[in-house]
């Protein structure tokens, strides 16, 4: 038996200042600025903003494991255990079980502080492929929908940084066969969605919600946390904002960046910076690209930690050699200056690490 996962949730977003340039080699010939102004693309504004990390204190993180789980579970639950399985000292990495006395079904909890990333699922459930009902993926998006709402009520996430009809749809599923027949039997584990948080509506992928559904309808997974963003939303222009370029201090956005935050005048000529990619990554096979908010996956900030980070246009790529793929990588265009060097967003490789930690 062999289980296939379509979608991993990588909670990531984009660091210019801090970025390393991209160990691949780019092949001469990028776009100068005036070359690409002559595209017709217009300049617009965007916002570089702020970001850092806030470690839950003890008595937060068992508050939010205990709603998640209620959340997670459909039922009230005592709060009790909760609180005793988080310690006044929360380490980087926290992992708990609690299990219910009535019915026995466990949940697993693991807390990851630097991050302020928080995941729970029920393992036993997560792995059920015997149940004959499927709710379909239309179904799932009802109830993703429903309890991305009820954390919502719980004053877990903002609904208002959030466009769940841009939200990634994945399925997990399960091939079965036998070795006496060609015949081979697909079935649906769950369904997997995820919602970044959108700047400007532009996704952010330092912060997020991913809820899994499992094929039958209930909830087996839920996580959520991240970054946050230093911002002020306002409908109208906000004069202490610091801005680059031409901008002149026109501001037309609905969120707006304080604190070391900026504006800028940015050309997203998409077409342009992917025919650049294409130009100096010949190898390259591009699998996912579009202008976001994105952190080197490598960056570890902890909670004391600040960050600006502004929007690029990332490529989600893997280098092919006959058949041979190397593992994925993230590399970001600036629109800012069109003619910077790309900038490294992948996450270091690890010799001696099993698996993909950016799962």
């Amino acid at each position: 038996m062999q289980t296939f996962k379509s979608f991993c949730f990588c909670v990531v977003a984009t660091l210019t200042a801090c970025g390393q340039v991209s160990e691949d080699k780019p092949a001469s010939g990028a776009p100068s600025q005036s070359d690409a102004s002559e595209s017709g693309v217009k300049a617009a504004s965007y916002g570089a903003f702020e970001v850092s990390w806030s470690k839950a204190s003890a008595a937060q993180l068992a508050a939010r494991a205990h709603t998640v789980a209620r959340v997670l579970l459909g039922r009230d639950l005592p709060s009790e255990p909760f609180v005793a399985s988080v310690p006044s000292t929360i380490p980087n990495n926290l992992g708990f079980r609690t299990s219910e006395a009535d019915t026995g079904e466990a949940l697993d909890f693991r807390y990851f502080a630097e991050v302020d990333d928080l995941r729970v699922s029920n393992p036993t459930l997560d792995s059920d492929i015997t149940t004959p009902k499927d709710v379909g993926r239309d179904g799932a998006r009802q109830i993703f929908e429903r309890a991305f709402d009820t954390l919502a009520q719980a004053g877990l996430v903002d609904k208002s940084e959030y466009d769940l009809s841009t939200a990634r749809t994945s399925t997990t599923t399960t091939a079965s066969g036998s070795s006496v027949s060609e015949d081979e039997t697909i079935v649906t584990n769950s369904y997997d969605f995820l919602a970044r948080r959108t700047i400007n509506g532009i996704p952010f992928s330092n912060a997020g919600v991913r809820i899994r559904v499992h094929r039958g309808g209930r909830l087996t997974a839920i996580r959520l946390g991240g970054a946050q963003v230093a911002s002020l939303r306002s409908e109208s222009t906000v004069p202490s904002v610091r801005t680059l370029g031409t901008t002149g201090g026109r501001l037309d956005l609905k969120e707006s960046p304080t604190g070391a935050g900026f504006v800028f005048e940015g050309t997203p000529d998409i077409s342009r910076l992917a025919a650049r990619f294409k130009k100096e990554f010949p190898a390259a096979a591009a699998d996912r690209s579009g202008i976001e908010y994105m952190l080197p996956l490598s960056a570890s900030l902890g909670g004391a930690n600040k960050a600006v980070v502004e929007p690029l246009f990332v490529v989600s790529y893997s280098t092919k050699t006959g058949e041979m793929a190397s593992r994925r990588r993230y590399l970001g265009y600036s629109i800012r200056d069109l003619q910077a060097r790309p900038v490294d967003l992948s996450d270091k490789a690890k010799p001696e690490a099993t698996g993909d930690v950016r799962q």
